[in-house]
């Protein structure tokens, strides 16, 4: 029987790289023994890309679909393969005790390690926030995020305390088949990148050869002007989904969107050590090792002291001004041809 590597994220962590080059790679990860196994396999669109993830595995999870999850586990005993990698953020961010208990119980007596990743808290809730912006998920203000996370009660509900969100795992597989991996630029630097550090996290390293095919994480996250804007799109619920991508290319024509700092020194230093405890717990239990310095102190030479963004109001109207001198609006706005106007003009017609 194989053994399953369960790569369960965390998110922003890069799990659409691993996930690219597993997928990429399957005949030569099949001779070092892996396989990716399409059932539970979805390739999910995202801006243009698609991504290669056991997102409806984790739907099944979720919602107890136990004929589909039956169904998977039997397809699953067909593989031929020393270890069979399943990879999906949404197992660590959308599944509770109960689902992962399942899945605990599909996977019975086979080796299971579960890989999962963790990343400096001020980086990651800017990274959070940044995403869901972008896919029109988040309509509230960066700073009630922050506040959140600056407050010892939200750490009960936190989906960056790695150690809360780990425990079920651990109760599930055992604590030391729990493997956790540091997702920290310096430190990916000096063991050869991501995907290299994923599989010698997981146990299984790869021979060089092959994880230099992979290419770098991609950091795909909008300018943070232009993320400002979003919020307001968001807000109103002015923008379709199938539109963003039509509407960001558009904003970008508009204006050169600068990308300031959403968190000052003084602020993440603030997050770390709201997660000082919870960190420190983290890397004794599943590391053996004291916490990395990145995950204690920001360094000091990366972001300024305090914050400074500009005023939603200026890039909004400077967008706008910009808009009509490229194409104003027709002389007669009740006119026939009004409907068949860009959205984005139509927009600008509303009250």
């Amino acid at each position: 029987m194989p053994g399953v590597l369960l790569h369960i994220g965390t998110g922003k962590t890069g799990t659409s790289a691993i996930q690219s080059f597993a997928w990429a790679q399957r005949e030569a990860l099949a001779r070092e023994g892996i396989a990716y196994p399409e059932p539970g396999l979805s390739h999910i669109e995202h801006f243009g890309e698609l991504i290669p993830a056991h997102y409806p595995l984790a739907d099944w999870l979720r919602r107890g679909d136990e004929r589909r999850l039956q169904a998977w586990a039997q397809a699953l005993r067909s593989e031929r393969a020393e270890w069979l990698l399943l990879s999906c953020e949404n197992l660590y961010h959308h599944l509770d005790a109960a689902a992962i208990d399942r899945l605990r119980q599909l996977l019975d007596g086979w080796p299971v390690r579960v890989v999962c990743y963790a990343r400096p808290q001020d980086d990651y809730i800017v990274s959070a926030w940044k995403q869901q912006v972008k896919v029109g998920d988040l309509k509230g203000p960066f700073g009630n995020l922050l506040a959140r996370h600056l407050s010892p009660d939200f750490l009960a509900q936190s989906h960056a305390h790695h150690h809360r969100m780990l425990a079920p795992w651990r109760a599930a597989f055992g604590q030391e088949a729990v493997r956790l991996g540091v997702f920290e630029r310096h430190h990916l630097s000096a063991g050869g990148g991501l995907v290299a550090d994923f599989f010698r996290t997981a146990g299984r390293p790869l021979p060089a050869s092959l994880t230099e095919q992979a290419p770098p994480v991609r950091n795909d996250a909008l300018p943070t002007e232009l993320l400002l804007l979003l919020r307001l799109a968001n807000l109103r619920e002015a923008v379709p989904a199938a539109e963003r991508p039509a509407f960001i290319a558009q904003l970008r024509q508009l204006h050169a969107f600068g990308n300031p700092e959403l968190l000052g020194r003084r602020q993440r230093q603030a997050v770390l050590d709201n997660y000082r405890e919870a960190n420190t717990r983290l890397f004794a239990e599943y590391a053996h090792t004291a916490v990395p310095e990145r995950f204690l102190r920001v360094p000091t030479d990366q972001y300024p002291e305090e914050a400074v963004l500009p005023k939603v109001e200026d890039l909004l109207l400077d967008c706008l001004v910009k808009a009509c001198r490229a194409a104003p609006p027709a002389a007669d706005p009740a006119s026939e041809a009004a409907p068949d106007l860009p959205w984005w003009r139509q927009l600008m017609r509303r009250p």
